[in-house]
């Protein structure tokens, strides 16, 4: 009963996750973090607090320590740290998302419980981005929304951030729900599985629908396709070629759009980054700040790197683009050595894969919902895997619940610094300088991290210094856009 409650709290917070814009809001992360931490908290009491209970299982705990290692580094050496300690934190959550699913979900009746949730998510996700189409159809002819309808075609994203972060986000739960429906055969696992699809073809990406095409060969487990090419070895063979053949195309036609070809100068500014800062990176989380002092051609500019690999590189190096491979090389060896154990899991790998490929030209792992979920997935995928137990002392328990809540002030203060911020750019945009000081300052004493408080006391406390013409006020705000210029070390035009 424990079990489920907590397995029904998680998939609420991974649902909560994608309906609260990904994630990607400062609130909706912070909110995430706090619930994950009492998630924990309250499995490691389930599983350790009475005589008989099994303990906690942590699976690939060097490895998950690896990475935890290797991205405290990337923030402790970051070019800004106010952006690296949320993306360290995101991480962060991912990986106890990972531990605790994988905790939790080694019975089937819990993961059709979470994917009747999923199923129904995708389904209001669906019909959301079909009414945001929807919504330009109306439109007469020439008007700005007809243009934008038939001319500019739009990728709506429903909730989320954006199309790219959605189209990631469909292809990892796609798979599974089309698997689920072709087993239990029951009119609501045929509808989520069929607003899926057409989720993703909703979506408009060309790439994510050639994604889940290469993922519904594989539906049925990877031994039917082995089979298939052993009997058939030429027509395999010619297939194989066809695909790559249309891979290709696909990819030419799609880097020779204008719009499209930014992406390889993407990657060259990300390949900057990394060349100039190759152990550690420019900073977890820290493309979009690092960007515009990388930027390679006159393209268009850009928040994330549009590749896996390229953006792990540019913002961990390579300690944590090395501590990532080393867990998915454990991760995927063991997973071979006991097939047999997680075979009914299939599904969950070929979405992984799904998201993979995608994530090769698109938008994957910089949203926190789709991060988390791939945490849920590997989790999942590894709950039937043994894993030794820590089984702690009550005394420990206490000392753990204390340390958790110890924290949670590092986990709000962004936030409310944040509030800060925004009150104090409202106040000195009615210029009122005193009141836009105090703010600013407040924010800048909760986040010691935040170059955007400081750069705003700076202006508040210039705009004073032109009322009262206090030399201390000038001296003030020099020395505040000094400390913001230190905190955001590629942004420097805004030193005095």
């Amino acid at each position: 009963m424990r079990t489920r409650i907590l397995s029904d709290w998680l998939t609420l917070l991974v649902v909560f996750c994608a309906l609260a814009n990904g994630g990607h809001d400062l609130w909706a992360a912070t909110l995430l973090y706090l619930s994950l931490l009492c998630l924990l908290i309250a499995l490691l009491f389930d599983h350790g607090w009475e005589e008989r209970a099994p303990g906690l299982s942590i699976p690939f705990p060097a490895a998950l320590a690896c990475i935890a290692a290797a991205l405290a580094l990337s923030f402790r050496y970051s070019v800004h740290p106010e952006e690296s300690w949320l993306g360290l934190m995101d991480w962060l959550a991912a990986m106890l998302v990972f531990v605790i699913a994988h905790n939790i979900f080694r019975e089937k009746r819990l993961l059709e419980d979470l994917l009747a949730a999923a199923a129904a998510l995708l389904c209001f996700e669906t019909a959301l981005i079909l009414y945001q189409h929807g919504a330009f159809a109306g439109a007469g002819v020439g008007t700005p929304d007809w243009l934008i309808r038939h001319v500019l075609r739009p990728q709506v994203p429903g909730t989320l951030v954006n199309s790219s972060a959605a189209t990631a986000f469909f292809l990892l739960w796609t798979p599974v729900l089309i698997a689920h429906a072709r087993v239990k055969r029951r009119w609501f696992w045929t509808v989520g599985a069929a607003a899926a699809v057409l989720g993703v073809i909703a979506l408009k990406s060309t790439w994510g629908m050639m994604c889940l095409a290469a993922a519904a060969a594989l539906l049925a487990g990877p031994r039917p396709f082995l089979d298939w090419m052993n009997r058939r070895p030429r027509l395999a063979a010619a297939a194989a070629a066809g695909v790559a053949a249309l891979i290709g195309a696909t990819l030419i036609l799609k880097f020779s759009r204008p719009e499209n070809s930014s992406r390889l100068y993407w990657w060259a500014s990300g390949l900057r980054m990394f060349r100039d800062h190759p152990w550690f990176g420019v900073g977890i989380g820290n493309f979009p700040s690092a960007y515009q002092a990388y930027k390679v051609g006159a393209v268009q500019s850009t928040l994330y790197a549009h590749n896996i690999v390229v953006g792990l590189l540019a913002e961990t190096g390579i300690a944590g683009t090395t501590s990532v491979a080393a867990f998915f090389l454990l991760f995927f060896r063991r997973l071979w050595w006991e097939k047999k154990a997680v075979s009914e899991r299939w599904p969950y790998l070929l979405g992984l894969t799904s998201f993979a490929l995608f994530g090769g030209v698109g938008l994957s792992l910089e949203y926190l919902a789709n991060l988390a979920t791939c945490g849920l997935f590997l989790g999942i995928l590894a709950a039937p895997l043994e894993a030794r137990r820590w089984k702690p002392r009550r005394s420990a328990l206490l000392v753990v619940a204390a340390l958790g809540v110890s924290v949670v002030p590092w986990l709000v203060s962004p936030l409310l610094a944040s509030r800060f911020c925004v009150s104090g750019t409202r106040a000195l945009a009615d210029g009122d300088v005193f009141t836009a000081a105090k703010e600013f300052a407040s924010a800048a004493d909760l986040d010691p991290r935040s170059s955007e408080a400081r750069l705003g006391l700076s202006l508040a406390l210039f705009a004073r210094y032109e009322i009262s013409h206090d030399p201390k006020d000038l001296d003030e705000s020099r020395a505040r856009r000094r400390e913001a210029a230190a905190l955001n070390s590629l942004q420097r035009t805004f030193a005095p």
